[in-house]
């Protein structure tokens, strides 16, 4: 990752959704690793967030996959599809060019060791000047068949870690046992640690009650929006949190669907899935963002037309020096038969070379 220079000028704005208290209410990521670049001198003085990661042109080699090309290079596959309107069904080509991107605007922290962003589904450890960033798995939107349809969400709100338990037993809520029976599955009232626990290897618990960040057995669901509330990590990452955290240290789990970062003239956007559906008009929404940071009249309104719409989560540039955010790339060129070849007579073994 490239160092952010400490001249430049960095601005973060969001929108937070929710309060402490707040009642609760895709494609799998893959084999994610995390992301972690050192902040610039803004960041580290408080003032704002730097534009992590980089976006970059991939040409597609003979024994890719695109499954594969995400997992090489730490990207949620959902995204990469979406930013070169690709589907796994649809084949490609040895030769072709992709756009590729990991660049994401974390949020401002505000004395938070820990923040969570719903609508991007990551989890952002700040240590110091390093930012670190990691892939997670939410409470589900919707209950349909529930009294209350929300609650399972992800609430959002300040809190802290109350405890911290390696190889946790998992204490199954009436809530969930009551899920069960309705389901017609065994109804269980405890797991023991192990491979069946669906708590996995760490448990962080929150001021939230019943809330927390924990592991999995089940690390193929990381990306999606399918946990009861709580904030589910792969293994290996739920271990470097629980390490990095002690009682007391402050978690902000924030829903902030579009995000904007200034540094010197370029000005980045970030738009995520409203997936909560918070935000009754995407497009007002954005153009407030913009106004308050001050630099609506900077930005191309094609560019931010474009972003809107498209819902990427990943940031892009939307000043009017840059280009059209993830324009189509062109095909490779079809090879020309060689008519030299094609009329060569075909060589008898005695022609052959060994």
């Amino acid at each position: 990752m490239p160092r952010l220079s400490k001249g430049k000028v960095l601005l973060a704005v969001g929108f937070l959704v929710g309060v402490a208290g707040m009642p609760p209410g895709g494609s799998p990521l893959g084999a994610i690793p995390a992301l972690a670049q050192t902040a610039g001198a803004s960041q580290q003085a408080g003032v704002g967030a730097p534009v992590l990661g980089k976006e970059w042109i991939y040409t597609i080699r003979p024994s890719d996959t695109l499954s594969r090309i995400a997992t090489r290079h730490g990207l949620d596959l959902r995204r990469l599809l979406a930013i070169n309107s690709l589907s796994t069904r649809k084949p490609i080509r040895a030769g072709q060019q992709i756009h590729l991107s990991d660049r994401h605007i974390p949020p401002a922290p505000q004395g938070a060791a820990i923040v969570v962003n719903i609508p991007d589904g990551l989890l952002y450890r700040y240590d110091g000047p390093q930012v670190t960033v990691y892939p997670v798995a939410l409470g589900e939107p919707t209950d349909a068949d529930a009294a209350d349809p929300k609650r399972w969400r992800t609430p959002t709100g300040t809190f802290k870690v109350v405890e911290k338990r390696p190889n946790p037993v998992w204490t199954v809520p009436k809530s969930i046992q009551e899920q069960m029976r309705e389901a017609g599955k065994e109804v269980l009232t405890k797991v023991k640690p192990g491979p069946d626990n669906p708590l996995g290897t760490r448990w962080i618990g929150l001021s939230a009650w019943g809330y927390g960040i924990h592991g999995t057995n089940a690390p193929s669901s990381i990306g999606r929006y399918s946990t009861h509330g709580c904030v589910r990590m792969r293994s290996e990452h739920v271990e470097e949190i629980f390490d990095a955290v002690s009682t007391g240290t402050q978690v902000r789990i924030l829903y902030q669907p579009a995000k904007i970062a200034v540094d010197g003239e370029a000005v980045y956007l970030e738009v995520s899935r409203d997936v909560y559906r918070q935000i009754p008009d995407m497009n007002a929404h954005v153009q407030r963002l913009l106004r308050e940071a001050g630099v609506k009249d900077r930005v191309d309104p094609a560019h931010v037309q474009r972003v809107v719409k498209a819902r990427w989560g990943v940031a892009t540039r939307v000043d009017r020096e840059a280009p059209t955010p993830f324009a189509p790339l062109k095909p490779p060129a079809t090879p020309t038969p060689d008519p030299t070849l094609s009329s060569a007579p075909t060589p008898t073994p005695a022609q052959e070379t060994p």
